[in-house]
This record gives C-alpha cells, structure tokens and sequence, in this order.
C-alpha cells in the first residue's frame, strides 16, 4: 500500500528520527496531516480538506499544537525547533490525520528527561 492508501484507512505513524519540512512553519507541518484525504495539491493538503468534506486545516492543527506545548511557536519556521520539540510536532501531525490508530516509533528516543516532561 501506498502512504495515502494507508492513512486513508486511519493508519498515522510517526518516525524515529523527524521528517520535518524545515522551511514550512510549524503550523504549516502540523496541518500537513489534515489533507490526507485530499486531492493532489499542496495547497488543499495545508488548508484543510479531508475525506468525507469534515472541515480541518489550520484551526485544528493549532488545537493539536497547543496539546503538545507548540502553540507559542505556531508561526516560526520549523527547523528552528529543538529536536524535542521536534518530535512533539511530528505527534501533532500524526494526530491531524484523526488515525484510528497511531504507531509511534521510539518517541522519546534519543531525548533527555527535560525533553520528555
């Protein structure tokens, strides 16, 4: 199965080492999730189609962002983050997908125990 075949059916992950676009904002990454169900298109998967027409996007993403501590830093480029609060950001994608279930791999790997609290 492809990527989107497999989010498709509610299947979200997240990776061991962050596969952060570093040039988008931080909101700009965390709404990426949202547009799985979307047709191709860059700007339909930032600014919130999804499957079934259930409206997300940006406002959704910035709910996400606030549950993993990120709100703050919504609007600076994403590669300026820490890696922990990198790691924090791939969550909240993963979870803009709305995964029936999500695999997340090593989470806290490779943080300290600041990172982690």
């Amino acid at each position: 199965m492809t990527v989107q075949q497999r989010a498709r059916l509610g299947l979200g992950r997240t990776f061991q080492i962050p596969r952060i676009p570093g040039a988008l904002s931080v909101l700009n990454n965390a709404t990426l999730g949202a547009g799985s169900g979307c047709a191709p298109g860059l700007s339909k998967r930032l600014w919130g189609c999804r499957a079934g027409g259930k409206p997300s996007g940006p406002s959704v993403a910035e709910e996400l962002l606030r549950g993993v501590g990120l709100g703050p830093a919504a609007h600076q480029k994403a590669n300026r983050l820490e890696h922990a609060a990198q790691r924090f950001l791939e969550i909240a994608r993963a979870l803009a997908l709305r995964p029936r279930f999500l695999l997340l791999d090593e989470p806290a790997g490779g943080l300290t125990e600041t990172g982690i609290a």
